[in-house]
């Protein structure tokens, strides 16, 4: 005979046993949609944005890989426009770095566990240079922004739109205060 007592601890082993599995996937797989919501960031993001620093600009464009595990790999290319009493200085670098991601509600947290960049190119005002053989004859030891890159450094992207594939960000952190837009590509 089926009693009501019976019943309840069907369900509530039910209900145990969902919540040991859904525990268990959110312990396996932390950044998934199931736990955040409506941003699905897991595959490939291009993004292109520029930000001011003094004397000049930083622009980045690249691809960051997302994971499911709350890891993240980035690559592309960083280019520094400034002047320098009287100078107009270009620097191209390619950049590889990994790191750990999170969302809480509408924040996206990325914090750069490591940082790699490659000298790709060097001109001041229009004329090509070797920076290492620049740096060579100067007697300098030439410093890379990996060089000024603190490990574990994180950064607060606030999503400010989604459309799916494509999520408008916004930062007011280390710098400066602005929006980019990135988009899905796999």
């Amino acid at each position: 005979m089926i009693t009501l007592r019976k019943i309840f601890a069907v369900i509530g082993s039910l209900v145990g046993v969902g919540g040991l599995v859904l525990g268990y996937l959110q312990w396996q797989y932390p950044n998934t949609v199931l736990f955040h919501g409506r941003y699905d960031m897991n595959g490939i993001w291009s993004f292109e944005y520029q930000y001011p620093v003094s004397n000049g600009i930083v622009h980045l464009k690249g691809k960051a890989h997302y994971f499911s595990n709350g890891k993240y790999n980035v690559t592309g290319t960083m280019e520094i426009v400034g002047g320098l009493k009287k100078s107009e200085i270009y620097l191209k670098y390619s950049m590889d770095g990994a790191g750990e991601w999170t969302i809480n509600d509408n924040d996206l947290i990325t914090t750069l566990n490591s940082f790699i960049t490659s000298p790709v190119k060097s001109m001041s005002n229009g004329i090509e240079n070797d920076i290492y053989t620049d740096a060579k004859l100067l007697g300098i030891i030439l410093e890379t922004p990996q060089d000024k890159m603190p490990i574990g450094k994180s950064q607060l992207y606030e999503i400010i739109s989604s459309n799916g594939d494509q999520l408008e960000l916004k930062t007011d952190g280390i710098c400066g205060d602005f929006s980019f837009i990135i988009n899905k590509v796999k």
